[in-house]
């Protein structure tokens, strides 16, 4: 379960990347809306993050509910990843993370929510069933790693939904109209 949970972790800024490569080639309008959104949700994120630091699941059970603004982020649940794996990938990515207070939004979950919100108009049955099942999988993932509760990961859906919303309203208030 441990590498299963840490594949969509591993992966997810990639399929980030994906859709928007797959949207170049197939919706331009879509993938400016995209990348818009994208734009729109880190950004929101980063205000959410600042105005209200939120400690994940990992955090309440190493420190409890103590503030410790000098604490380490942790990888959690990814080290038992890391060492099936014999590798220290997840430690080493999460040792560098600033701020072990930005559990929520989940953004995680907010990419791939994002991308079956950018995708649905002009996705098939089957690529809305791929994109839904990822979403289940990074939602489990990041309750499952300590990653994230499960207000967490809802609030990324909604911070997903909201972009969505800026980069359409972005897009039509630009001078060019979302063209370029």
């Amino acid at each position: 379960a441990d590498l299963f949970f840490a594949l969509p972790y591993a992966a997810f800024i990639y399929v980030a990347f994906a859709f928007g490569l797959m949207l170049y080639f197939r919706d331009k309008p879509r993938m400016r809306l995209f990348i818009r959104a994208f734009a729109a949700m880190y950004l929101l994120a980063f205000v959410i993050w600042i105005a209200m630091p939120t400690a994940p699941p990992w955090y309440v059970q190493s420190h409890g509910c103590v503030i410790d603004m000098a604490a380490n982020s942790s990888a959690a649940g990814l080290l038992r990843a890391d060492e099936a794996l014999g590798i220290t990938y997840f430690r080493d990515f999460y040792a560098r993370a600033p701020n072990p207070f930005g559990a929520v939004p989940s953004l995680h979950n907010a990419f791939p929510m994002l991308g079956l919100l950018a995708v649905w108009p002009i996705a098939g049955w089957k690529e809305r069933l791929a994109n839904i099942l990822y979403i289940a999988w990074m939602l489990a993932a990041s309750l499952y790693l300590d990653h994230h509760w499960l207000t967490d990961g809802l609030a990324g859906w909604l911070c997903a939904g909201a972009a969505i919303l800026a980069g359409a309203r972005w897009l039509r208030l630009s001078p060019s109209g979302g063209s370029g």
